[in-house]
């Protein structure tokens, strides 16, 4: 795999120099061209804040990805996971909880509630610590950026992988008002958003938007009689911008949301594949390897469960997730002609509650219900140049505090007799706060040559405390704790953690002509320790796990050429992380844990290219290849013991089990190739009306699910096809639009992991299939 990657960076490399020399040989051309044909259709510039102030683009020395609110509307997207197949080198994962952002094969392990994400997540500049503040849905969006790689100097301590930010759109100076809505035919899903904005009074603007949402079921249940998942989403967003003086203005931005999920997308499978040691043969469940509860599992398939993956759960829960949120924003910007001052406060807060089937079969064997809540508030305060001299600069102040509590209740083997149940309850409360300082310098050397360096400074605390109790009904249970069996001892443990660090960043950029630019960067990172809010063994090394830290650089190029009608940006990557944290389900004791593999390594290549080949068609693409895998990093063997057989397992460890390493094993959700393609024909029909239709395509290779290395945990390469076609009235505002996701209905596996208890049975969840929509939007 390494010589791969490095003739493909070769490649790559190749492509830096010649685009640079390409662009350098336009940029005279490009003005003959300008002479020659003024009517030919350039490429829109792309603005982003992602260096805490507008930019195109072009001209960050990152790599970076942004999507437009006309292309999340486009996408039928509504929250970030829709996006994953535009974004290559970024997984969206649904895990239990909540969804979890990888980029370029890095983001947090699964399951951790209290686990920070390695990809800072922002909205509207302010930080979301907890994934469930990102969980409403896209609402009037003005665009999405997505930065790659290490960028903690203006993002932060936990952006160690990457950064998503969210921007939403202000209110406008003159009046707007919008109303759309689709209905989806598959799945029988809907949504109505409504938009106002416009003047109030002299200096003051307000924007208004709301959305409804219902995502229809996918999955039948026919133990419950109905099908399953149903999710239905409320939010409202306010906003006012106010003109306080010419230099001044203020912004308060506030937003609630409520969702209810009343399901889930759990499905149960078997190994059926014949080995070398015994397997599970179809339809003959005395073949079963020795487990727990091999009894329980396949009594039910009297109700007619096949262990295959069919779009069919045979959950006999009724679960529901619900979450309500709000959060506020303010803002504060004055101009003082040659710096700006911005401060910025965010508040946001959650209320969640979930109960899940953890045995995701239609047996009484194993139970959850998690309650959550959450708070946190923050200020920061920047100072930046305006432009214009030697020195552009940007220094800033930031706190952070945040307070978490979780409340567990889970159930082993309810409906039996009393003397073979018992139950588990428990709390965790985590209390945070942090200090940081942080700024950047731009040296403008010459015109064509700029040097950037990059430093901050961070602090951290951080409390938690934890509380485990068993509730035995009977007293002849073989799973009751007892000195002998401390596998879910009750305890109370409390601990503590203080950090602090630099993550310096250093870049140069090197304008080759005015069309061309090459970039080289290297970064330090770091993201903070934490703690298991599902730990069982109450102790002290297992409740806590340690730092995080990367080292990473970046050579690219980003180039528009043929007078701005082609946009090339190229460029190689390598990131070795020390500590990495990774989290995965352990069914030894049914929960997830976080713990510090020694040292992994990210390294790839990336590739977009978009053209417009005439006035009407447009085409782009983006390819990315990536070679991320561990370099230190010691697990337990799969219990299965067909895929047990395939790795190299030894005995070790405390106490004595199967073990594997994985040096060289790639990481969890890091395809090696990964791509998106489209061409899109955009046409005026008549003086009044536009026709525009758009094809896209995106792959995804094999990707393994879970760093145990079960080949049942992997997910197999993927094409997906979406095709896009709308009719607009210029003059009178309205579109209406047909859509058609995922036409060749693949639904590849997302999420995975070993059922309780019962080596060679899995749980997964898919994507949803095939999407047949229709929508409208009407401006006035």
């Amino acid at each position: 795999m390494k010589k791969n990657i490095w003739s493909l960076t070769s490649t790559i490399a190749l492509l830096l120099g010649g685009v640079a020399i390409a662009g350098g040989a336009a940029s005279a051309q490009n003005a003959d061209a300008d002479r020659a044909d003024t009517e030919v259709r350039q490429l829109d510039t792309v603005t982003v804040t992602a260096q805490k102030r507008e930019q195109s683009a072009q001209d960050v020395p990152v790599s970076i990805t942004a999507v437009s609110g006309e292309q999340i509307v486009e996408a039928g997207a509504g929250n970030l996971e829709d996006l994953k197949g535009y974004l290559p080198n970024v997984e969206i994962v649904d895990s239990p909880g909540r969804n979890r952002v990888v980029i370029r094969g890095l983001g947090s392990g699964a399951g951790n509630i209290a686990f920070e994400q390695s990809v800072g997540m922002y909205i509207d500049g302010i930080y979301a610590s907890r994934a469930a503040l990102f969980q409403a849905p896209f609402l009037d969006m003005e665009r999405v950026e997505v930065l790659k790689g290490p960028q903690g100097v203006l993002f932060g301590k936990n952006s160690i992988a990457g950064a998503v930010s969210v921007i939403t759109n202000k209110p406008t100076s003159e009046f707007e008002a919008e109303i759309s809505g689709s209905y989806e035919f598959e799945h029988e899903s809907y949504e109505v958003t409504g938009i106002l904005s416009g003047q109030i009074a002299e200096g003051l603007y307000g924007r208004i938007a709301a959305k409804t949402s219902d995502e229809g079921a996918f999955m039948d249940n026919p133990v419950l009689g109905r099908d399953v998942p149903e999710l239905n989403t409320n939010v409202v967003r306010g906003t006012l911008v106010w003109d306080a003086s010419p230099d001044t203005e203020l912004m308060l931005k506030v937003e609630g949301s409520k969702f209810n999920n009343d399901g889930s997308s759990w499905q149960l499978f078997a190994d059926y594949s014949p080995g070398t040691l015994p397997y599970i043969a179809e339809n003959d469940p005395a073949s079963l390897p020795p487990g727990l509860f091999a009894p329980i599992y396949f009594g039910s398939r009297a109700l007619g469960e096949d262990f295959i993956l069919d779009n069919t759960s045979f959950i006999n829960e009724e679960e529901a997730t619900e979450q309500e949120s709000f959060t506020t924003t303010f803002q504060a910007k004055h101009d003082f002609g040659s710096n700006e001052l911005t401060y910025l406060f965010g508040y946001g807060e959650f209320d969640r509650s979930q109960f899940t089937d953890q045995d995701f079969s239609a047996a009484q064997v194993l139970s959850l219900d998690r309650g959550e809540d959450f708070n946190q508030f923050s200020h920061e305060l920047r100072l930046a140049s305006t432009g214009g001299g030697p020195l552009d600069y940007l220094v800033g102040l930031y706190y952070l505090d945040r307070e978490f509590t979780l409340t567990t209740y889970q159930n082993l083997l309810g409906n039996l007799p009393p003397a073979a149940a018992f139950s588990l309850g428990g709390s965790y409360t985590e209390n945070t706060s942090s200090l940081s300082a942080f700024g950047q310098v731009t040296w403008h050397v010459s015109d064509v040559l700029r040097l950037t360096g990059g430093l901050r400074y961070s602090e951290e605390d951080k409390d938690a405390s934890k509380e485990n109790s068993t509730y035995e009904f009977g007293s002849t249970s073989v799973l009751k704790p007892q000195p002998t069996n401390p596998a879910r001892p009750n305890y109370s443990i409390d601990d503590s953690r203080s950090e602090s660090g630099i993550d310096p960043a250093i870049s140069v950029q090197w304008d080759v002509g005015p069309s061309a630019m090459l970039y080289a960067s290297w970064t330090r990172a770091s993201k903070a320790g934490g703690f298991n809010s599902q730990d069982v063994t109450g102790t002290l090394e297992n409740f806590s796990y340690d730092e995080e830290t990367a080292e990473a650089w970046e050579l690219g190029v980003k180039a528009e050429l043929l007078d701005r009608r082609l946009r090339t940006n190229a460029s190689i990557f390598r990131t070795k992380f020390d500590d990495l944290q990774v989290g995965a389900f352990d069914p030894r004791i049914s929960a997830f844990a976080v713990t510090n593999a020694s040292k992994a390594i990210s390294q790839g290549a990336e590739l977009e290219v978009l053209f417009a080949l005439s006035d009407s068609i447009t085409i782009g693409s983006n390819i990315a290849y990536l070679d991320a895998e561990y370099e230190d990093f010691v697990v337990s063997c799969p219990d299965n013991p067909v895929a047990a057989a395939r790795l190299d397992c030894f005995i070790g460890g405390t106490p004595a089990r199967p073990l594997v390493d994985l040096e060289g094993v790639t990481l969890e959700n890091a395809p090696e190739i990964t791509s998106s393609s489209f061409i899109e024909y955009n046409q005026l029909v008549g003086n009044s009306f536009e026709f525009t239709t758009k094809l896209d395509a995106s792959f995804k290779d094999e990707t393994t699910l879970n760093f145990s290395q079960d080949y049942n945990l992997m997910s197999e390469p993927v094409w997906k096809l979406n095709l896009r076609v709308a009719l607009a009235n210029l003059d009178n505002g309205w579109e209406v639009a047909a859509s058609a996701y995922n036409l060749t209905d693949e639904q590849p596996i997302t999420f995975a992991g070993q059922a309780f208890s019962q080596p060679g049975v899995y749980w997964a969840t898919r994507d949803r299939g095939r999407e047949v929509r229709v929508s409208a939007r009407y401006r006035f």
